[in-house]
């Protein structure tokens, strides 16, 4: 925590909001934007594995009835 003695509201608004401040609140917002994109675009990466394992069980949940309904014809 910054602790900034014998300013008052004025200095610290002009120290926040001057040239120096807006440029890092700019660049915060940038880091913070390019982190966000970067995040979603794994989630739809990751996404998209989990949708081919989904699609992959069900290939083997009607391969599994397949060789059970030629198991059945076979004895029956």
């Amino acid at each position: 925590m910054i602790i900034l003695v014998g300013l008052d509201s004025k200095a610290l608004r002009s120290r926040l909001f001057g040239p120096v401040g807006m440029a890092a609140i700019i660049l915060l917002l940038i880091i913070a934007d390019t982190i966000s994109l970067r995040k979603t675009e794994l989630l739809w990466s990751d996404s998209s594995f989990v949708e081919h394992s989904y699609a992959t069980l069900n290939l083997i949940d009607n391969l599994e009835f397949a060789l059970t309904k030629a198991q059945m014809s076979e004895i029956g």
